[in-house]
């Protein structure tokens, strides 16, 4: 799974990363607080977003399905979301669990 590629297209300080577009209530507003910006671009299962040069997916210790969303400025290597995507038909997918609180559940 390529969810995030570099492109000439991002404006300057930023990149472009393929998120899922399924994701926990508040999640999307969350990603757009800390600095995401929707393109209007995807498909069916992903959002182009152009976000800070400081974000980084980076594989998890889980699951080949499943990577971490980083910001890397201020607190460093700080979470911000998990993310998932299971190919196939049989609860295939992508989905995306943004941490909306500090003491998230799901950050463990």
């Amino acid at each position: 799974m390529e969810t995030a590629r570099n492109s000439t297209s991002a404006a300057p300080g930023r990149k472009i990363f393929y998120l899922p577009k399924r994701a926990n209530q508040g999640g999307w507003e969350k990603l757009i607080e800390l600095g995401a910006v929707q393109t209007g671009e995807g498909d069916y299962n992903f959002h182009r977003l152009e976000v800070p040069q400081s974000w980084d997916l980076r594989p998890s210790d889980v699951s080949p399905f499943q990577k971490r969303l980083y910001d890397a400025e201020g607190d460093a290597g700080k979470i911000i979301a998990k993310v998932f995507y299971k190919p196939g038909s049989a609860g295939g997918g992508g989905s995306l669990h943004v941490f909306l609180t500090e003491d998230d559940p799901m950050k463990d």
